[in-house]
């Protein structure tokens, strides 16, 4: 039955759309979802069938995307509860390559070294897209696969696969990590999956994730710095401080605020905020100059010194936490790590494009 509540609205909307493309393609999927992204790939305005399509986000795509996580946190909550899967600070830290991932693959997007259409998928949410994919197929491998020879061989797949995309479409980057070296990454991804005791899914997702994140680490090492910012570090204090303040006067308090998960999500936030605030709002003159794209975010960071922003998106953050605290532990924990992933993620990437002035 829920296989055909599923179905059903999915097999109406692609009847809709071929009964009515211009309405629902042109109007809709192009120009709220599909143009932004190819717009944010090249730098300006796109159109197609007379629509024409900006980068950044709109109140209609920012809905569909809040209704899109509330439905993934829903999903990923009951796939966890059927393989009995409760998220702990194991768990947080085994997913912590994967978080990393978006953050670097995103910045590479940023400092043009990705040509079309390979810089689509470096973009959000397609980046984000394909980050869950390699994380389900590392969380079922460590579910249902486990043993130590098939991890190796499922790598030397992966090996393979990307060798041939290094000499077939190499073009497609301005720097790119040489076969020989991903090779090298694989085989530490396999010493690290051999040190686990126990092989579950935190072993699988925490080696995976080192495999698909360390390519694009290294080449955010091999970048030109265009304008190096150290300035920026000023947000990396304040969200240290922020939640280090936080864990230590609610530990004495006995609050529920303190602990290594509630202090990750409440340092990924403030990172996020303050980062963006400081080269949005530039309070302090700082010769940075950047743009924000959710609407949101936009209004309130244009009055006065846009303070406003970083104080209420973090009130937000504590209020999240403390309105799901009495919840049942595996739902909890669920939303707070994809919590900590829409924060931490896009506010490395944010602290990580300034520093090094792209």
């Amino acid at each position: 039955m829920k296989k055909i509540v599923i179905a059903v609205p999915i097999i109406a909307f692609a009847i809709a759309i071929i009964i009515f493309p211009h309405e629902l393609y042109d109007n809709f999927l192009w120009k709220y979802f599909i143009g932004p992204v190819i717009a944010d790939a090249l730098g300006h305005p796109v159109e197609y069938h007379g629509v024409v399509a900006k980068e950044g986000y709109t109140i209609v795509s920012e809905i569909f995307y809040a209704i899109g996580l509330l439905a993934a946190i829903y999903a990923l909550y009951l796939f966890f509860k059927k393989v009995g899967i409760t998220p702990s600070k194991k768990f947080f830290v085994s997913t912590m390559p994967f978080i990393l991932l978006g953050s670097f693959g995103r910045v590479l997007e940023d400092a043009s070294i990705l040509k079309p259409p390979l810089s689509y998928f470096f973009i959000s949410p397609l980046i984000y897209l394909q980050i869950s994919i390699y994380f389900s197929l590392a969380l079922i491998f460590g579910i249902f696969i486990k043993k130590e020879k098939y991890f190796a061989l499922i790598v030397v797949i992966i090996d393979a696969l990307y060798t041939i995309f290094y000499f077939s479409y190499g073009n497609l980057f301005r720097y790119a990590i040489h076969p020989i070296i991903f090779v090298s990454i694989s085989l530490f991804s396999i010493y690290i999956y051999i040190l686990f005791d126990e092989k579950d899914y935190n072993a699988s997702l925490f080696s995976f994730g080192i495999l698909f994140f360390m390519p694009s680490f290294l080449t955010f090492l091999s970048l030109p710095v265009k304008h190096f910012q150290p300035i920026i570090f000023v947000s990396l204090f304040i969200a240290l401080a922020i939640s280090i303040s936080s864990h230590i006067v609610s530990k004495y308090a006995k609050s529920f605020f303190h602990g290594f998960i509630n202090s990750s999500i409440i340092f990924a936030h403030s990172l996020d905020a303050f980062t963006t605030w400081m080269v949005v709002a530039n309070p302090f003159n700082l010769g940075i100059y950047y743009g924000e794209k959710h609407p949101l975010p936009a209004v309130l960071l244009k009055y006065g010194n846009g303070i406003a922003y970083p104080l209420l998106k973090i009130a937000i953050i504590f209020l999240i936490i403390y309105a799901i605290n009495d919840l049942k532990t595996g739902l909890k924990n669920t939303i707070k790590w994809l919590i900590l992933f829409i924060g931490l993620a896009p506010g490395l990437r944010d602290f990580l494009r300034v520093l090094i002035g792209v």
